[in-house]
């Protein structure tokens, strides 16, 4: 478990990337505290792991608090992807988002819940999540469950969660310029996850972060 406390306008960033081996269990559990006009920037990247249970929560404690999570996960062979993120809203003009992208091979299965909770105290205040996950086999298992929840009036929320396959169009653009089908499916898969991944401050974590993502697509 690690705990992050942004205090009065503190700026933190926490970096997690998960590159255990397939054999693993991982169990990871996060929770920040954000007080006045303090920010967290959260950012997983879930690569690694038999089974992997993930969980963050966001407390925005007073005015004008701000959190920010983004994670990238991929699943292949039976992995077991369990996601369960929450952002908390308690004082004035908070800000919250989660932005969670994905994709699933083989009889892969990921299950997300994310919540937005907007607690009494919290009017202005803004959040937004979203999940997008690429199927790439007809036997993965995707489920997700958005939610938001709502105890106070002036406040703004977003959910949204999608699944579905990679655009043929981009597949076939590319593979006409010479590229295979797994390097087309790569390429637009890294494409997804670029914006994520180009957040990581060192270039040696992005390149490993890359390294697994080709094995795993390529080892069909």
């Amino acid at each position: 478990l690690l705990t992050v406390i942004a205090k009065e306008k503190a700026h933190v960033k926490v970096r997690k990337i998960n590159l255990l081996n397939n054999e693993t269990l991982n169990m990871d559990s996060t929770q920040s505290e954000v007080y006045y006009y303090g920010n967290v920037e959260y950012l997983l990247a879930d690569l690694g792991g038999k089974y992997s249970l993930t969980n963050y929560h966001g407390d925005l404690l007073e005015e004008n608090a701000n959190g920010e999570l983004d994670s990238i996960y991929i699943g292949a062979d039976k992995k077991i992807i369990d996601m369960n993120y929450v952002m908390t809203f308690r004082g004035r003009r908070c800000t919250g988002r989660m932005d969670i992208k994905g994709a699933l091979k083989d009889e892969a299965n990921k299950i997300f819940k994310g919540t937005l909770d907007f607690k009494r105290g919290s009017s202005r205040s803004a959040g937004e999540e979203g999940e997008f996950c690429m199927i790439l086999s007809p036997t993965v298992k995707s489920k997700a469950v958005p939610l938001l929840l709502c105890g106070e009036d002036d406040v703004s929320g977003e959910h949204a969660a999608a699944s579905g396959k990679i655009d043929e169009d981009k597949l076939f653009y590319l593979m006409t310029r010479g590229m295979s089908y797994n390097e087309a499916r790569r390429i637009v898969i890294e494409g997804e996850f670029n914006p994520i991944i180009d957040k990581i401050e060192k270039d040696d974590v992005k390149e490993e972060i890359l390294r697994v993502i080709k094995e795993c697509l390529d080892n069909e």
